[in-house]
């Protein structure tokens, strides 16, 4: 798990504002981020944010 959404609001052409408390289990320097993304929904209702580990930590690392 990455982490938690803490809010989320419409964005611009569909997407939504997602800011998400990130696990602190995750080698990054940061505790809150703030996101752009589809509004896509696996079958238990978690918001997927369509990255790999490998790259969502390239993006958000420290």
């Amino acid at each position: 798990m990455v982490g938690m959404i803490e809010e989320v609001a419409p964005g611009p052409n569909g997407k939504v504002d997602a800011v998400l408390r990130l696990n602190a289990a995750l080698d990054t320097d940061r505790d809150i981020i703030r996101m752009r993304i589809a509004p896509r929904l696996s079958d238990r209702g978690a918001l997927k944010l369509g990255y790999s580990k490998q790259k969502f930590l390239q993006l958000f690392a420290g």
